[in-house]
């Protein structure tokens, strides 16, 4: 988890500095919603585009979830951030919600992908 909160703060610096150059005021709930929606836009552009194409496919027989949807975990759930902590409505924390998800379930597998190539 380390490496997802490095890559938030990271995203948190350029947001950070995006406002000052627009000569925005920085608030801590901005730059932390803008920074997670940027990393989830740019690692999960590519993953979209395949997801849409996929589900548009009959013969797959997957429809495509709803945005902010969350997914089914056998039998776990999601919890939701609470609306205090992310600084906005409960959409906000929803959507938020389901961007972090996504987002640390891409880097779990995509950190597990790189270990097939040590397998025999």
């Amino acid at each position: 988890h380390e490496h997802l909160l490095s890559l938030w703060r990271s995203h948190c610096a350029s947001v950070a500095d995006r406002f000052i150059e627009r000569g925005e005021e920085v608030t801590e709930s901005g730059l932390l919603v803008e920074a997670l929606g940027d990393l989830h836009a740019e690692l999960m552009e590519g993953f979209s585009n395949w997801r849409e194409r996929f589900c548009e496919e009959e013969a797959t027989g997957f429809e495509d979830r709803a945005l902010g949807a969350l997914p089914p975990l056998a039998g776990l759930r999601w919890e939701t951030i609470e609306e205090n902590v992310c600084f906005g409505t409960d959409e906000d924390a929803e959507d938020l919600s389901t961007q972090l998800a996504e987002i640390a379930v891409y880097l779990l597998v995509w950190g597990e992908a790189g270990n097939v190539r040590f397998m025999p």
